[in-house]
């Protein structure tokens, strides 16, 4: 009995040898997979140093390692520091020594049919189905185990995701929640803004700034929204009620069509700042009855068709800057301004039809001699017209046109008639002013001029007719009450009293 218990007994050990060894052999394999995952896991961080002494090594004296501060990916945390060395054979019971010479030996295991407690080995895999102490699992291999306790992970740093298109607000200055929307216009260093994030914003002011602060792109035009055919919608800024600040748009070159359109605006729009701004495309603030004045832009070359049209609360005097060659049709058709002054070195040579219509102009405007042509209605207005002009001088030494009611419903009491030479007098193109005494028509070369010239001016006195007319217009005397005699050109002169 007791040499077939110590055959047993040395039978059982040697099993359990075996069995020690082929999982230290597993645990090696293991080892190396984790560190295999772990190597391609730092390839992909980069950036991020390994820890020294992360697997136990220390770094070298002398070498002047920087010491990690960064967290590292993966990296395998020992839950149990041990003693280096092999690993120790099993203990056995000092009273039950054996005789290996004694009793039959143990037979051998086969390799991959079956460990020492009966379980399965497919194959020898080491990798399998296998747990290890501060080693992880096969299925995750880079879970760090703190002895036999429940996993741990080391967190690996999240990367920062790269902010919207969008600029990002002005901080302290736009209001909060506020920012731009930008696109690309096809080149690499120019943008457009096309819109802004549409909350309602009530207060504060939004600035235009000179560069796309995501891109560093230079901003060349502000535009709105356009439907799904590209085109522009307006009423894009209709929830922006608040002010608008141009004085870093140092790289804006056009506002675009319809781009502020019934827009929320209020208060002053000041483009002095805008350097490069040229073109101020049609109906561009049309209808945006906040703003309350307006300084152009120094540079500005065109301001397009209904730019400014509708915007009631536009008031107070406006320059046209000398760079100004084309003005567009009913641009400031509505609004109030008190007062116009145009420089003598101009370079637009008309004022369009409805261009100043319905305003609330006073005093004087002296047009420079390149300007030779007004539309209609250009200062001209309705019966409730609120323009008061009392005083209009054209420099000009050509021929000029006025068109119909070009300056009707104003208070002119000068004579801007007399001396002057017109290729057409459009009815009523000075009806219903404060005109006096004798007016000549003698320059004109118009043949055909409009009806009622200057019916409504109740105190003009004598008027002498234009040798080039063809016919009397009709209607030419209504309302000219105080009307003394009419001069033909045949040089008779008949009295009307």
């Amino acid at each position: 009995m007791k040499w077939a218990s110590r055959g047993s007994f040395m039978k059982k050990a040697k099993v359990e040898k075996s069995g020690a060894k082929r999982k230290i052999g597993r645990v090696r394999s293991s080892a190396r997979a984790c560190v295999g995952v772990m190597c391609a896991a730092l390839l992909l961080v980069g950036a991020m140093p390994t820890a020294s002494g992360a697997f136990g090594e220390d770094a070298p004296e002398g070498t002047g390692a920087p010491e990690a501060t960064e967290t590292v990916p993966c990296v395998l945390a020992a839950g149990n520091p041990t003693k280096e060395g092999p690993a120790p054979e099993p203990a056995f019971d000092a009273g039950a020594q054996e005789d290996p010479e004694d009793g039959p030996e143990a037979a051998p295991l086969p390799d991959g049919d079956s460990d020492a407690e009966g379980d399965p080995v497919p194959g020898g895999d080491a990798q399998n189905d296998l747990e290890v102490p501060g080693l992880g699992t096969p299925e995750d291999p880079c879970a760090v185990q703190s002895g036999l306790g429940a996993a741990e992970a080391v967190p690996v740093p999240a990367t920062a995701e790269e902010g919207p298109l969008s600029a990002a607000p002005r901080a302290g200055t736009d209001p909060a929640g506020f920012s731009w929307k930008y696109a690309d216009i096809g080149d690499t260093n120019t943008c457009k803004i096309v819109g802004y994030n549409d909350k309602v914003i009530t207060s504060g002011t939004v600035h235009v700034p000179a560069r796309n602060p995501v891109n560093n792109k230079k901003v060349v035009a502000l535009e709105g929204a356009r439907n799904s055919s590209g085109v522009e919608v307006g009423y894009t800024y209709q929830n922006l009620k608040c002010g608008i600040d141009f004085s870093s748009a140092t790289n804006l070159e056009r506002i675009g069509n319809r781009a502020f359109q019934g827009s929320g605006l209020s208060g002053v729009i000041n483009f002095s700042g805008c350097t490069s701004l040229e073109k101020i495309e049609t109906q561009a603030f049309q209808d945006s009855s906040g703003v309350t004045s307006v300084v152009l832009p120094p540079n500005i070359v065109k301001i397009v068709s209904y730019a400014f049209a509708g915007c009631t609360g536009i008031t107070g005097p406006l320059t046209l800057p000398k760079s100004l060659e084309v003005l567009g049709e009913s641009v400031f058709d509505g609004c109030k301004l008190t007062r116009l002054s145009i420089p003598s070195d101009i370079a637009l040579t008309s004022i369009p039809k409805y261009a100043f219509r319905n305003n609330s102009l006073t005093g004087k405007i002296v047009f420079p001699s390149q300007i030779t042509s007004f539309g209609s209605f250009a200062f001209g207005g309705d019966d409730d017209s609120k323009n008061s002009l009392t005083s209009v001088e054209f420099q000009a030494t050509g021929l000029l046109s006025v068109g119909a009611s070009a300056f009707k419903n104003n208070q002119i009491a000068n004579d801007p008639i007399t001396g002057k030479s017109f290729s057409m007098l459009g009815e009523f193109a000075f009806a219903n002013n404060n005109l006096s005494r004798r007016i000549s028509f003698e320059g004109d070369w118009s043949g055909y001029p409009g009806n009622g010239i200057i019916a409504g001016n109740e105190m003009v006195e004598e008027v002498v007719l234009s040798p080039h007319w063809l016919l009397v217009p009709d209607r030419m005397f209504d309302g000219v009450s105080h009307l003394k005699s009419v001069q033909f050109p045949t040089g008779e002169k008949r009295s009307l009293t």
